[in-house]
């Protein structure tokens, strides 16, 4: 837009007036574009050279603003005339004198892992005979490893002739995970584990296995087998949807999956897994979909009824709008994480409100220490965290009036005030959990998956996806290894196809226990004529 100055000769009151109310408009949409695009370097700044964690260290966090960088000029804004008197300078803020116990570190080399198998190796002295008394006995464990390897179990079945019912007697064939398929339960876990726990492409996999021996799998037949499987655990993952739905305290998020699609011009398309944890059950559920839409989490819960604890997103609001017997609570590392931004722009009062909700999570931090009980967290929530919550409170409202608001400290105490009764429904009831930190965990190999194999093959593929890191992510709350519980699952599961709920529910990972029996016993057999 090119700017023109009123004609001199026909100047009036009223054509100055408008002019200088126009150039001032203008002016003023300057800086706000100036101040919003300082905001969003400084974003950049802390994404690329700033520290990642959210953690707030106030020693640590030091601000590294360029000091020639010129002030906004907010002095030079017409004066508004308020009846209220608000001060500028930040709320002192009480520190408490804290008393640590000094922790005495165990010294000497750690033990190594009962679960661990063990080989027992006796070295006698060059010159031992018989005759000699034993004292003691000198013990010495040694940490080893062999590389895993490939082997052909060879089953066998004779058929017997039998004189008493003049017919022919043969074992059944046990059901194995993939029909007519030669992969065995260990190798398929193997293969699942390593690309949803390890996050190796299906690809490398194949390159690694064939190192043992010449055109051993291909990838298509490896995507087959990881299919099969997948199908064959969806019996699992149906029952954990069950379990979570069940539950009265459910946590929700979600997070992005790229996945091809030929159909789009790009060939990609941009999917979301949508998570939800049941802290009581330790049970994650991830269901793919093709969107962000409430539509979507809004089919999942169908007829939930309990708390729900999420982010802000407004697909949230949205969906439980009009919905009854639903409780929708906040989440306080979401409110923590905007004033962990505002570290740089405002060191003085952000770091004020980070010691503030540094104090809440010393208490969940001592409640966890101590493994207190509903009730007994309830009452420390009561007496230590509520009166830090109204002052917190107290603060943040008088920065907002006091605070340019576009600038990013503002930012953060508006979303927290405006969500404050969400925020603060945790210190009502025991069982309730300070934020959504354990579920957006369960997401962390989802993220460094999407680093690895980039992309899901197509949207079936990506509904399998959610079903593993399902399973998988459950396995992970109860320190389950999951090499073992997969492989033991997709042995019992072709005999349950049709077995009632309680028996599934066995095979759950808060109830799984190994299978105590082995199928298949080892034989020098090897007259077989017969391969299956």
């Amino acid at each position: 837009m090119k700017a023109s100055l009123p004609p001199f000769e026909t100047l009036t009151k009223e054509t100055y007036l408008a002019f200088a109310t126009h150039l001032l408009s203008y002016i003023q949409s300057l800086e706000d574009d100036r101040f919003k695009d300082r905001q969003t370097i400084q974003e950049y700044r802390q994404l690329i050279w700033g520290k990642k964690s959210e953690r707030h260290i106030a020693a640590l966090a030091v601000l590294d603003l360029d000091a020639s960088q010129p002030e906004l000029p907010f002095a030079q804004l017409p004066e508004v005339k308020t009846s209220l008197t608000i001060s500028t300078e930040p709320v002192p803020v009480e520190k408490e004198n804290k008393k640590y116990l000094r922790v005495v570190k165990p010294s000497g080399r750690k033990e190594l892992s009962q679960s661990l198998p063990r080989e027992y190796v006796e070295i006698l002295p060059d010159n031992y005979h018989e005759e000699m008394v034993r004292i003691d006995c000198q013990v010495t464990q040694e940490l080893d490893y062999r590389p895993g390897s490939f082997f052909v179990r060879v089953i066998s079945r004779p058929r017997f002739a039998d004189p008493k019912t003049k017919g022919v007697a043969i074992a059944p064939m046990p059901q194995r995970p993939v029909h007519k398929g030669i992969a065995g339960a260990g190798l398929l876990a193997y293969i699942l584990v390593s690309r949803f726990c390890d996050h190796l492409p299906y690809d490398r996999q194949v390159k690694m296995l064939n190192r043992h021996g010449e055109h051993i799998v291909n990838t298509s037949t490896v995507n087959h087998w990881v299919k099969e499987s997948i199908n064959l655990l969806s019996i699992i993952y149906s029952r954990i949807k069950q379990k979570v739905l069940e539950s009265d305290y459910v946590q929700g998020d979600e997070t992005t999956i790229k996945v091809l699609d030929r159909g789009k011009r790009s060939g990609k398309h941009q999917g979301y897994l949508w998570g939800y944890h049941a802290p009581k059950e330790k049970l994650v559920l991830m269901e793919y979909a093709e969107g962000r839409a409430s539509e979507y989490p809004e089919v999942f819960l169908g007829d939930f009824q309990g708390v729900f604890q999420t982010d802000a997103y407004t697909g949230y609001d949205k969906l439980l709008k009009n919905k009854t017997g639903i409780i929708h609570i906040g989440c306080w590392a979401h409110a923590r994480r905007n004033f962990t931004k505002a570290l740089e722009s405002d060191h003085s009062r952000a770091s004020a409100a980070l010691d503030m909700i540094g104090q809440l999570y010393d208490v969940e931090a001592r409640c966890r220490n101590n493994n207190l009980g509903p009730n007994e967290i309830l009452h420390l929530r009561r007496e230590i965290s509520l009166p830090t919550l109204e002052k917190l409170k107290l603060w943040a409202q008088q920065q907002e009036l006091a605070l340019n608001p576009k600038s990013l400290i503002a930012v953060a105490c508006r979303y927290m005030l405006k969500r404050w009764d969400k925020l603060c429904y945790y210190t009502s009831d025991g069982r309730i959990l300070i934020d959504n930190n354990l579920l957006e965990n369960r997401f962390r190999p989802v993220a460094l998956g999407r680093k690895n194999w980039l992309f899901a093959g197509n949207h079936q593929s990506a509904e399998r996806s959610g079903i593993i890191y399902s399973i998988l992510q459950s396995c992970a709350l109860h320190k389950i290894e999951p090499h073992a519980y997969i492989s033991d699952v997709l042995t019992r599961l072709p005999s349950l196809l049709y077995a009632p709920k309680d028996k599934i529910d066995e095979l759950l990972p808060g109830n799984w226990k190994p299978l105590p029996q082995k199928i298949y016993q080892a034989t020098t057999c090897r007259h077989s004529t017969n391969v299956a």
